[in-house]
């Protein structure tokens, strides 16, 4: 609406206008008579009165319109269109709700707000956007069987590729599936049981059905220190599982430990290779279930159990009076070890998935008893 045709607005106008000048012809009065301290006193006290009576000639209280902001801006400031159109911004972000007078305020304070304006958005405009796999390294979901050599691969990950090392959680590969499939942000799964990981891509949370990493095998160890137990472990002829038959047919009571296998895949193959030498079940108060492989392998350590079933990748622990006793292959399932991207996964993750299949890793995995897919 341009000035003139709003009798409203021309009324404030005016108004503002008489004041303007009676102002002026005041201070032109004055000035000469005045030191410099007293001219910056004079006018702040001049500003104050002059708001006070705009306010109290009438209700100039008003919500800024565009077109107010621009015809007021323009009839003060000799500026140019975007200069005009900064200040306009400005005033409605700082004076959603003002009075005519606060357009009015000295040039000094319109352009300490346009410049800090101007200076948010060249900051804005210059500072790249940081994406989360530049930030930190990807978050890498791992069965409890890789807990030991993991230290050894992430360190060598890291020396030929120059990444930080990947955030890892340990836990049974049947426990990180239920976390996964309930929203835990992994980017990277490694599991032993290759039935999660089917799990998981059917519930569409995986990029698709994975990579064979490694072969896991299994041996029975037993920390006994009698005469008998050192003869049954130095005689070839007689296997891990013989033991066991033996003691069963001699009803000599005992004790062993193997993984639960209601969630570790281990402990299901460890049920097999028992299942396969007619040992299973065992008799009440015989077996002891681990929570895992890492727990079984410590009740053996510690003397706990008098047998244990743990998983090849826990041997470079044995102390040297430990007895340790290959199972044949063919008594139980290979358990499969699976590497799998999930929906989340970023490029650091991606990364490191394909290091993981390639030579420097199999060498670190067959070192600690597993068998390399490729």
């Amino acid at each position: 609406m341009m000035l003139g045709t709003d009798p409203i607005n021309d009324r404030l106008h005016g108004t503002v206008e008489q004041f303007d000048n009676q102002d002026q012809h005041r201070h032109a009065d004055k000035q000469d008579a005045l030191d410099p301290t007293d001219i910056q006193h004079e006018y702040h006290r001049q500003e104050d009165h002059r708001q006070q009576n705009l306010l109290t000639k009438g209700s100039f209280m008003m919500k800024c319109r565009p077109d107010t902001v621009k015809r007021v801006n323009s009839s003060k400031s000799n500026s140019s269109d975007s200069g005009i159109l900064l200040h306009s911004m400005t005033t409605l972000i700082h004076f959603p709700i003002c009075t005519r007078v606060k357009h009015n305020a000295p040039k000094r304070s319109r352009g300490m707000k346009t410049w800090s304006l101007l200076t948010l958005l060249l900051f804005t405009a210059t500072v790249p956007p940081l994406t989360l796999a530049e930030e930190q390294p990807p978050q890498v979901a791992l069965a409890s069987s890789f807990r030991d050599l993991w230290p050894e691969l992430s360190r060598l990950y890291s020396e030929q590729t120059g990444q930080a090392a990947p955030r890892t959680s340990f836990a049974s590969s049947g426990l990180l599936s239920t976390q996964i499939r309930h929203g835990a942000p992994f980017e990277l799964y490694l599991s032993a049981d290759e039935s999660t990981v089917d799990i998981l891509h059917k519930t569409g949370k995986t990029r698709d059905e994975g990579t064979v990493l490694a072969f896991g095998a299994l041996s029975l160890v037993s920390l006994r220190t009698s005469a008998d137990a050192q003869n049954a472990s130095s005689a070839p002829q007689k296997s891990g599982l013989g033991q066991l038959d033996t003691r069963l047919e001699n009803r000599e009571a005992f004790r062993i430990a193997i993984p639960n296998p209601a969630h570790a895949p281990y402990g299901k193959a460890a049920r097999e290779a028992l299942q396969y030498h007619n040992t299973w079940p065992l008799p009440a108060g015989y077996l002891l279930n681990a929570e895992n492989a890492s727990q079984t392998f410590q009740f053996a350590l510690t003397g706990a159990v008098d047998f244990a079933i743990v998983p090849d990748t826990l041997l470079h622990k044995a102390p040297p009076g430990m007895s340790i006793w290959s199972l044949p292959a063919d008594s139980y399932t290979a358990v499969l070890h699976k590497v799998v991207l999930l929906n989340g996964a970023g490029p650091a993750a991606e990364q490191l998935f394909r290091w993981l299949q390639g030579s420097a890793a199999a060498s670190v995995l067959a070192r600690y008893g597993l068998t390399p897919a490729n």
